[in-house]
């Protein structure tokens, strides 16, 4: 009866991490763009606080990095100003990242090496190829830790949810 329930237990996890894309993509799809773009855009100048005020980020000002999201069916326009991040629905790009939501996930947890991404065609880079390197870089050197709480908290669960029930594990590195 055990092994019964466990077979369906594991199931029905497979089932719910599979369809958190697509779940995500639905809510994508509810909220007000002006909502998502200033919450990113909020999120943005706090992890980066101190890249912003030492100058480390001014590669991207007049630069567009479109931030795609293949299987959410959405992109972010990112560049930054005097004031800090700038994130729109539309620009033109100077720089594209495309990938899927688990991957993002896995990388922002610090549970993917963004190189084997890239070398795997799970992350692509397209446009400035110097401007996309040097965002690479920055996001390679992010220590999760200056992620807020809840949401570091919420993509460590997502990213363990991804390695053990999304056959995932060969991606991990860190």
């Amino acid at each position: 009866m055990i092994m019964y329930f466990n077979k369906y237990k594991e199931q029905a996890i497979t089932t719910v991490v599979s369809n958190i894309p697509r779940c995500a993509a639905h809510l994508l799809k509810l909220l007000p763009s002006s909502l998502t773009n200033t919450s990113l855009t909020q999120l943005l100048n706090r992890i980066f606080r101190d890249e912003l005020a030492n100058g480390q980020l001014d590669y991207l000002q007049k630069k567009w990095l479109k931030l795609e999201i293949s299987d959410l069916q959405h992109c972010w326009f990112i560049s930054r100003n005097q004031q800090g991040f700038i994130v729109q629905s539309q620009a033109q790009q100077s720089v594209t990242f495309t990938g899927k939501f688990n991957d993002f996930s896995l990388l922002a947890a610090g549970e993917a090496d963004p190189d084997m991404l890239f070398f795997n065609r799970r992350l692509h880079i397209s446009g400035e190829t110097e401007l996309g390197l040097l965002i690479k870089s920055t996001l390679e050197n992010l220590e999760v830790e200056r992620l807020p709480i809840a949401i570091n908290f919420i993509n460590q669960q997502h990213s363990r949810l991804l390695q053990k029930y999304g056959g995932l594990n060969k991606l991990k590195n860190r």
